[in-house]
């Protein structure tokens, strides 16, 4: 999870925000997942996220190369379109 902006805001307020996010995902899939405060905008933050998602991909098994892109789970084709008049 990854919280954005924690530039506009004091310390007190990402860890509310934190605590928020950590309550509603109580008896989800996302439960107990690692939350990760940054800011694009000042940089703070990024060096740990990256560090996350290292840590995560060790993690993860290896999928078999089916020589095929795969669609993203969850996520039909039209959801990834634009409509024209925009």
């Amino acid at each position: 999870m990854v919280i954005t902006k924690v530039d506009l805001v004091d310390e007190e307020l990402v860890e509310l925000v934190k605590a928020e996010v950590e309550d509603t995902l109580v008896g989800t899939a996302f439960e107990g997942y690692p939350m990760a405060p940054v800011s694009a905008y000042t940089g703070e933050g990024i060096d740990d996220l990256k560090a996350m998602i290292d840590d995560i991909l060790n993690d993860t098994e290896t999928r078999r190369d089916l020589g095929r892109p795969r669609r993203p789970i969850g996520v039909m084709p039209s959801e990834r379109t634009w409509p024209h008049w925009a």
